[in-house]
């Protein structure tokens, strides 16, 4: 049995994970998927009389035959500047289709035919979708998304989050990503659970992970959504199984009506360099949806990916910007904003000064009002003072005087900006 399935140089090993070699691709399966294909082999009388612990033997045997054993994972570190269509091997440097096919493994293939040259007016539908749905100002950053997921490319290390109102597009166009790429190829592991074991699982052999309706419910572990993104090594465990390491080399896109969240202390600027975000603010009316859209979208769908592949090699050129659209910039620099309340209250209430001085008390009382006028959540006063600390060197701990003129805990070389608190005279306290 065993030997009449290496025989057959259809079913291989990448470490225990059992694949299936494709006509153009390398495709991994389950467990029981690779029993049944072994099973397959039997003639129709061993098929009813052969135990099916034999087949598990021989199965488990498979496995550790070196002859068997395929390493996809150092594979893909060796295309990396390559695209597998259905149609050829795509060079993202070269921009076209190059005569590879069979001098790489690959474990995906992408269901499209590349048309040199494609431009935006050779799919009408489509860019009426760009102009009703995200607007010409992003359709750069909307065709490297797309080319970045359907690529081998890491070096990014950021995920996608396509933000907006409820029937502005957003399944549409991922709908259509879903569409092109072949086998179990996506996963849709929910953005709060991605860093559990569970989840971690699913991402195996995965291109690209497509969370859609994301919830407020935060995600509370940070480390590994930095780690995720940045395709460090990893763990992953399913219900009943071994746990396995592994690199994650898929792309993460988060959709939906209401930004992702993180727990309020897990949130810096570490994670939010691993994001960039395409704004759907273009609601479409009920009267207007296109009902046969994703139809239309499905003919283009040469030329929209076509013209997203092409758009990767700006994208490598550019170290990886993916030249999102002022809207999606100004979200993004609000929510750094948020997390750095305490240097933004500095920088527009304070300034540093050889002579300035200023209580503790009336600098956190300032602080607090200004994150209740700027809709904020103030950090507490020993977080605050650690800060005020470490924002500038020349700012000291020293006694200063109230507004009474008594001596006080405070801060030197700092002072209020138009505030009765300050003191910025060095002689008033002598």
């Amino acid at each position: 049995m065993a030997d009449a399935v290496i025989r057959g140089n259809i079913l291989f090993f990448d470490g225990m994970t059992p694949v299936i070699k494709m006509t153009w691709h390398y495709q991994r399966i389950s467990k029981n998927e690779a029993i049944a294909f072994i099973y397959g082999y039997l003639d129709d009388k061993s098929q009813i009389i052969v135990p099916n612990r034999h087949i598990e033997e021989a199965y488990k045997r498979l496995q550790y035959m070196a002859r068997l054993q395929i390493d996809l994972t150092a594979e893909f570190w060796k295309v990396q500047m390559y695209v597998n269509l259905s149609s050829g091997i795509y060079d993202i440097l070269k921009q076209e289709l190059v005569p590879l096919r069979g001098q790489f493994k690959f474990d995906y293939v992408v269901d499209i035919r590349y048309r040199p040259h494609s431009k935006l007016d050779d799919a009408p539908n489509f860019r009426n979708y760009v102009e009703t749905s995200v607007g010409m100002d992003q359709y750069e950053c909307l065709m490297r998304t797309l080319g970045y997921a359907l690529s081998s490319l890491t070096k990014a290390r950021k995920c996608c989050v396509m933000l907006g109102r409820p029937k502005s597009g957003k399944s549409s166009i991922l709908d259509l990503l879903e569409s092109v790429l072949k086998g179990d190829l996506v996963s849709h592991e929910a953005f709060d659970r991605m860093g559990t074991e569970r989840a971690k699982a699913k991402y195996i052999g995965r291109r690209v992970n497509i969370s859609r309706e994301t919830n407020a419910k935060p995600n509370k572990n940070a480390d590994s959504f930095k780690s995720l993104i940045s395709n460090e090594r990893t763990t992953g465990e399913e219900k009943y199984e071994i746990k396995k390491s592994f690199i994650p080399t898929l792309f993460f896109i988060f959709a939906g009506n209401v930004d992702i969240e993180f727990a309020k202390e897990c949130l810096d600027d570490a994670i939010i360099d691993r994001l960039y975000y395409i704004i759907y603010d273009k609601e479409i009316p009920d009267e207007k949806i296109d009902l046969d859209l994703d139809k239309k979208l499905w003919n283009e769908r040469d030329v929209i990916f076509s013209i997203a592949l092409d758009s990767l090699k700006g994208l490598v050129e550019d170290h990886y910007d993916f030249k999102e659209g002022p809207t999606a910039v100004e979200h993004l620099r609000h929510k750094r904003y948020l997390i750095h309340t305490v240097e933004s209250f500095l920088n527009e209430r304070c300034m540093i000064s050889e002579s300035g001085k200023v209580s503790s008390t009336a600098l956190y009382e300032a602080y607090i009002a200004f994150c209740r006028a700027n809709a904020l959540t103030p950090e507490s006063d020993k977080s605050f003072y650690g800060k005020i600390m470490s924002f500038n060197p020349s700012i000291i701990r020293g006694r200063v005087p109230d507004i009474n003129g008594n001596p006080v805990r405070g801060f030197h070389g700092l002072a209020l900006v138009g505030s009765e608190h300050q003191v910025i005279d060095e002689e008033s306290d002598e």
